[in-house]
This record gives C-alpha cells, structure tokens and sequence, in this order.
C-alpha cells in the first residue's frame, strides 16, 4: 500500500488519477478536481474532500465511515 497520508492536494487537476489501494488518511482534497479518479479500496480515514470535485468517482471496497465529505456554507 502506498502511504500518502496526510499529504494536501487542495486546487490539484487530479482527473482520473490511480490512487487504488493507497493509504489516504488525513489528507485534503480541497476544492480539487478528482473527477474519474480511481480510489478503489483506499484508506480514506479524516480524508478533506471540501467543494471537491467527485463526479465519476470509483469508491468500490471503501468503508463509508472512513471517509467524510463536508462541504463549507456559504
């Protein structure tokens, strides 16, 4: 598994990006395009996906408590 964990990649262009299998706890995806992406069985434990863009997204074999989505009000 590769660690990448609490690395920020807030604004990042990540379109259909291969995160699968990765450890991602604790980091941010603020406002980043991960449209595509593939985050297949990822780690994604106090993950930051704040106004990110998630369309198309593969979430398969991700827990659902170990990610969180918050989007801030405006």
């Amino acid at each position: 598994m590769i660690n990448l964990t609490g690395v920020i990649f807030d604004g990042a262009n990540l379109k259909n990006a291969n995160f699968s299998g990765f450890n991602l706890s604790n980091t941010s995806f603020k406002k980043a395009n991960l449209q595509g992406a593939n985050l297949e069985n990822c780690n994604l434990a106090n993950v930051d996906l704040t106004d990110a863009n998630l369309e198309d997204i593969n979430l398969t074999g991700v827990k659902k408590e170990e990610g969180r989505r918050k989007r801030e009000e405006v």
